[in-house]
């Protein structure tokens, strides 16, 4: 495989981890006489392949909680606050409905 090819098929990963674990990876890669990311890659390609998430549809908890909840913020919420131009007033125009 030449180095052009090689270079596209491979990107580069950060990751944080504990000392223990990189410890436990770099005498392991050293056991085996191959790589830490050809080891990463391996325990990557065990994981399984779930697709595309799939939204659930028809009743759920979300609708048991939105009956619960609904109108919890009724009388607090002020016509100033959907004119806010901050974080909140966005989250406000956005989620709720006046």
């Amino acid at each position: 495989m030449d180095t052009k090819s090689r270079q596209k098929r491979r990107s580069h990963l950060s990751a944080l981890i504990s000392a223990e674990s990189k410890k436990r990876l770099k005498d392991h890669s050293e056991r085996q006489d191959r790589s830490m990311s050809s080891l990463i890659e391996e325990l990557i390609g065990i994981l399984p392949d779930d697709g595309p998430l799939r939204l659930r549809t028809g009743a759920g908890k979300g609708e048991a909680w939105l009956k619960t909840h609904q109108g919890l913020f009724s009388g607090l919420v002020s016509a100033k606050d959907w004119e806010r131009q901050d974080r909140f007033g966005d989250l406000l125009r956005k989620h709720v409905r006046p």
